[in-house]
């Protein structure tokens, strides 16, 4: 049985190993959803496909100080995660205005 820090591990391989340098989240939750199965994403408030918040709980544990946020102009939907460069602010959030 696949566990949620598993799909964590997971996470942070496609991360590292992308040709972008991101990992969308939208992108991410549908994968999860047809790779892992529909246990491990939601429905959110607005019917955007999520992912399951003991996931991000770890994938944010494996990569405290590695990986930022990048909220596009304040829409968490087209959220991404991306390696930290040095010109970030310190804390994990990062806005793309």
């Amino acid at each position: 049985m696949t566990t949620y820090l598993e799909i964590a591990e997971w996470m942070m391989l496609q991360l590292e190993r992308s040709d972008r340098g991101e990992l969308e989240q939208q992108e991410t939750a549908y994968a999860i959803q047809k790779d892992f199965g529909a246990e491990f994403v939601y429905l959110d408030l607005y019917g955007n496909l999520a992912i399951d918040r003991k996931i991000l709980y770890r994938f944010k544990k494996l990569s405290p100080a590695t990986v930022v946020w990048v909220a596009v102009q304040g829409d968490w939907l087209a959220g991404y995660w991306r390696l930290r460069v040095k010109n970030d602010k310190p804390c994990r959030l990062q806005n793309y205005w």
